[in-house]
């Protein structure tokens, strides 16, 4: 169980955060909506024990996230940043292993082999590439690949900040039913957007703009009309 408490963050002289209080259950995926600059990122970097808050605290499994050890946090939340980007030109697989690393990995190439790290690496479309060099993936190759990586940590919590940006939408989509299915098996998932979320109330107060949310094919479709200021 993570759950924020009355949270507030300063950086520098902006408040950006102010007595956010959440509460995520396991078995759920549950995504985190609004606009630019909302403080959508900080909340998380509070949420993963990255940032501390002015006020309030975080709380992981009873007991505050500062409290626990850095180790014990990996190994609970696997955290996919936005616009993560290697700066070495390692493999594939190898970039997938280092989600081992909060378990006491200690040799790449042999962990690289693994079942866990195999099963990510396939569980993202990219099984046909496991030895290219990171450094020489696409945008969308390797937004799939840093996701392969935190799907390796195998943690019963995983937060993705905006995890589908840059990827095509066939990828988009897979990785969306990746995100509910790794929910459905007992971890919490929280993501830049959210559909279930996305109604014309929440849009009009997130984004201030009517929306008009219809279904093709039996998916929801939504399209902004106009803004509302």
């Amino acid at each position: 169980m993570l759950q924020a408490a009355n949270v507030s963050v300063d950086l520098g002289n902006r408040q950006v955060l102010t007595g956010i209080s959440v509460r995520l259950p396991s078995d759920s995926l549950v995504g985190l909506v609004g606009p630019n600059g909302s403080g959508k990122t900080t909340m998380i970097r509070c949420l993963t024990g990255l940032l501390a808050p002015k006020i309030g605290q975080v709380v992981l499994n009873g007991k505050p996230i500062s409290e626990h050890s850095r180790q014990s946090v990996a190994q609970t939340i696997s955290y996919l940043p936005q616009k993560a980007a290697p700066a070495w030109p390692i493999s594939v697989q190898n970039l997938v292993a280092l989600g081992r690393l909060p378990f006491g990995a200690t040799n790449l190439e042999k962990e690289a082999l693994s079942d866990i790290v195999q099963s990510a690496i396939a569980a993202v479309d990219l099984s046909e590439i496991p030895e290219r060099s990171v450094t020489s993936l696409s945008g969308g190759e390797l937004a799939r690949a840093l996701l392969a990586r935190a799907l390796a940590v195998d943690a019963p919590i995983m937060i993705a900040d905006e995890p589908i940006a840059g990827i095509d939408p066939y990828h988009q989509l897979q990785v969306m039913d990746l995100l509910a299915a790794q929910a459905k098996e007992g971890r919490i998932e929280m993501e830049g957007t959210a559909e279930a979320a996305l109604t014309k109330e929440v849009l009009a107060a997130a984004y201030g703009v009517t929306a008009h949310i219809g279904h093709l094919d039996g998916e929801p479709i939504v399209v902004a009309s106009k803004r509302l200021k």
